[in-house]
Parts: structure tokens; C-alpha cells; sequence
């Protein structure tokens, strides 16, 4: 096996995946596929049920696929996750009932892994994996001159999709953090965001029904959630103390992810990528704005997370409107750029007299984004 490692060109591999990945695009394999799911979720799911599931694709960037090539010293023929797809079913109630569904009615599939985040060697992730073949799948002839094609669907609740989307950045791709730390960071902070995520769902079942029935389960369902946050906090006092600034780095991250996906739901053309990625960009800001901006001696542990601070941003962020965090994020942007410059001056020893009209340039920066209000309260 060394041998054959050994004897990997990466370029020529990165070469071929490119021209792979170029091929796919012309083909419009991805939109077939896309199509194909869509129906497949409209025709063979109950209605109730498929209002409440959202499927989100994409076609594996050149980049990212180059660079799993040369990090894990592989062939192109083995990144089998050019295409992938994610089904996210809104309540925990429908995800078994959906499961079945792939499982019995998909064409070509090629494996079926289920994830079990109970399992004591697991990080908390929870989730189905399938791969399918895409041919079979879509029984086309059509795409018969492209090599062998493959496409992941994983399914999750939305719970865990946003688990997954606030601990990506902040802990899974932490290059400061080791294996160790990022499982057992994971395995704290899933459920957590996860049952933060569930309760949201469910206050939002419980305005839209009058049943009794549901509205008594759904309340208590609420409620063990509430409690289960609680008891996992008690359980980890200690390591929460020890790593409080990483987790509040994953709850920011989660307060981002939840607005966008928020945004995203309000908007009538679905967004790019890198329209994605401006977006949590400039919710980060905003949030390091508002978290700089808070008073840390009178804001004390609250519902529903127990964590200082974040019910308190939690709150503000939901109640702002993307104008205002727009400009809470310039805000943040400028106010740092100033700082740089200063820190940047200070650090190359340039006389005093320069470093104090940056700083001059710095406060009056400040001065210039406070309304009337603040600039009265500081007289």
C-alpha cells in the first residue's frame, strides 16, 4: 500500500478532478439530479411531511476537491462526494418516516451508513448517509459519456444540520485545536445547539396548531429539552469554565448560521455560495459588535441556554433587521481596520507623534458612528 501511495502524481490526480469536476458542470448532471430529488420528495412523501423537509445541494468546488487530493494523498477516482445532497427534516417526529421513504424508494443506490450520536465513541454527530448512482438514479442515457457518477445524500434533522453548520468553522476546521479537542468539543456543543435548535421548531408547531393534543406534546417536549440543556451544562461545569471563550465562539457562530437560515427562508432566488458566505461574514461582525458592546457585570445566566451573554445576543440579533445588522457590521469592519493601522504603526517603532494622530484618526472614527443620543449621554 506505501508503494502504491508513493507512486501518486497529485498534480496529474488534481488535474483530472478539475477536468472531472469541468465535465459535470457542461453536463448538467447536478440540475438533473436536483430535479429528480425535488419530485421524488413531492411525489412519495406525505405533504405534511414534505412542506417540512428542505433539500440543499452543491457541486464539490475545484478547490476543495484538489485540496482533499493532497491532503489524503488519494486518486481523483476516490473523492466520491463531487455531488451531495442534504435532506433537513424540520421536526425530530418526522425523521424515521422520511428514512424509510429513501431507503425503500431511491433507484441505484450503492450504501446506506447511519450515524448514531449516542454511541459512546461518536462526537454527537447524527445522521444517514446514501450514495447513489446517479445514472441509475436519473435513468438517463443522456450522461452515458461521462465516467462513473456518484452523489451523497446525507439526512438530518434541522437541529442537527445547524449543530453541524455553527461547530464547521469554530471547532471542525480549527487547525489550533487537535483531534482529542474537536471530538470532545463536538460532543458537548451538538446536542446543545441541537436542542436549542428543536425547541425553536417547536415553538413554532405550537403557533401554528390548535390541536390540544399536539400543543400538550409539543409543550412538553419543550420542556425536556430545556431540562436536557440544563442537566448537560451541570455535567460539564468544569470543562465549560475551562474552554468558555470556544464555546462562545460556537454560540456566535450558531447565532449567525440561525439568521441566515432565517434570511434565506425570506428571500424569493435562492443564494450563491459566495453570497453565503458574505452573509455569515457580516453577521459575525455584527455579533462581535454587540457582544463588544455588552455589559458583562449585569447580564446574568437566562433562559434558554444558561450561558452568560448569549440569551442577551440571542435576543438582540433576532430582534434586528438586516439593515442594522449591516451596519453593525461596517461598524465593526471599520472600527478594526482603524485598529489595525494603529497596532501596525506601534509595532514598527514609528515616532510618538504618528502613532497619536492614528489614534487621533481612531477616536474620532468612533465619535463620527454614535448617534445623538450617545454623543448627548457622553457630555
Amino acid at each position: 500500500m506505501e508503494e502504491d501511495s508513493k507512486k501518486i502524481d497529485i498534480e496529474n490526480e488534481q488535474n483530472k478532478i478539475r477536468a472531472k469536476i469541468d465535465r459535470l458542470k457542461q453536463s448538467g448532471v447536478f440540475g438533473k439530479l436536483t430535479a429528480s430529488l425535488n419530485h421524488f420528495k413531492d411525489t412519495t412523501l406525505d405533504p405534511s411531511q414534505s412542506k417540512n423537509i428542505n433539500i440543499y445541494g452543491r457541486l464539490k468546488k475545484p478547490i476543495s476537491a484538489e485540496r482533499k487530493i493532497a491532503q489524503k494523498q488519494i486518486h481523483s477516482s476516490e473523492v466520491y462526494d463531487l455531488i451531495a445532497f442534504m435532506l433537513v427534516v424540520a421536526l425530530p417526529e418526522n425523521y424515521v418516516s422520511v428514512q424509510t421513504a429513501l431507503l425503500t424508494g431511491l433507484e441505484g443506490l450503492t450504501y446506506s451508513h447511519e450515524f448514531d450520536g449516542s454511541l459512546p465513541e461518536n462526537n454527537g454527530y447524527s445522521s444517514l448517509h446514501l450514495g447513489i448512482d446517479a445514472k441509475k438514479f436519473l435513468n438517463s442515457d443522456d450522461i452515458q459519456d461521462l465516467e462513473e457518477i456518484t452523489a451523497e445524500i446525507q439526512l438530518k434533522t434541522y437541529g442537527m444540520y445547524m449543530a453541524q453548520e455553527a461547530t464547521h468553522d469554530s471547532i471542525y476546521k480549527n487547525e489550533s485545536l487537535s483531534q482529542e479537542q474537536k471530538v470532545n468539543m463536538q460532543r458537548l456543543m451538538f446536542p446543545i445547539i441541537e436542542h436549542l435548535t428543536d425547541i425553536e421548531m417547536y415553538e413554532k408547531a405550537l403557533t401554528c396548531t390548535v390541536d390540544a393534543q399536539k400543543r400538550e406534546y409539543f409543550e412538553s417536549r419543550i420542556s425536556e429539552l430545556k431540562q436536557a440543556i440544563n442537566i448537560r451544562k451541570e455535567e460539564n461545569s468544569d470543562y465549560i469554565n475551562e474552554n468558555l471563550p470556544l464555546i462562545n465562539s460556537v454560540f456566535k457562530e450558531y447565532i449567525a448560521r440561525k439568521n441566515i437560515e432565517k434570511l434565506k427562508r425570506s428571500v424569493s432566488s435562492e443564494l450563491s455560495v459566495e453570497q453565503t458566505e458574505e452573509l455569515i461574514t457580516t453577521y459575525r461582525n455584527a455579533i462581535n459588535a454587540l457582544s463588544n458592546s455588552q455589559d458583562e457585570e449585569i447580564i446574568a445566566d437566562t433562559e434558554p441556554t444558561g450561558f452568560r451573554n448569549i440569551d442577551e445576543l440571542l435576543y438582540q440579533v433576532d430582534n434586528k433587521s438586516f439593515q442594522e445588522i449591516l451596519s453593525l457590521s461596517q461598524e465593526f469592519e471599520a472600527h478594526h481596520c482603524l485598529l489595525g493601522n494603529v497596532m501596525d504603526v506601534a509595532k514598527k517603532s514609528i515616532g510618538l507623534s504618528d502613532i497619536s494622530s492614528s489614534i487621533d484618526e481612531l477616536q474620532a472614527h468612533i465619535s463620527s458612528t454614535k448617534t445623538p443620543n450617545e454623543s448627548e449621554q457622553n457630555r
